[in-house]
């Protein structure tokens, strides 16, 4: 009886805590003062982007499997240039490098050549949002001593470093 009750108790525990999920990504910057450029990683949930990539496509992608649809690089790629860009009083080119999937959770490396880490930027991230309301999007700068992280969501999907 005590097993039965048990399992009913960890079934239960695990519906509660799949019917809360959260939506957040991962922006990782730093300036790397030998190359001049600005490293970017932006860690996603590999589900989410799948899912926000899959609105483009005329079929599923299978990101991070053996049968990944061939496009599923230019969709990303499209999906970034609109939800995602630094910007100083222009618009900053911002090369994609590629990405790496897992299960769980799906990288995308990118960067910035010719970055003036001496101005201010003005940087958008509103990558998922539109999927998902309660979307939070977590940029951490990483300048010399300091670093400058940036809460984004769907009421505020820029900010400054």
């Amino acid at each position: 009886m005590k097993k039965i009750i048990l399992l009913l108790f960890v079934l239960a525990s695990h519906q509660f805590a799949s019917a809360h999920k959260f939506y957040m990504s991962i922006t990782e910057m730093q300036y790397n003062e030998e190359s001049g450029y600005l490293e970017i990683i932006i860690k996603l949930f590999t589900d989410d982007i799948e899912k926000a990539l899959e609105q483009n496509a005329d079929s599923s992608i299978f990101l991070g499997t053996p049968k990944e649809s061939p496009l599923t690089d230019d969709l990303l790629q499209d999906y970034l240039e609109k939800h995602f860009s630094i910007k100083n009083e222009q618009k900053l080119t911002i090369h994609f490098l590629g990405k790496e999937v897992d299960k769980n959770y799906t990288w995308v490396y990118l960067e910035v050549p010719n970055f003036n880490p001496e101005i201010e930027h003005e940087i958008k991230n509103s990558l998922l949002i539109d999927l998902f309301d309660t979307q939070a999007n977590r940029i951490n700068y990483y300048y010399k001593e300091e670093t400058h992280s940036l809460n984004l969501h769907k009421d505020q999907l820029s900010g400054h470093f």
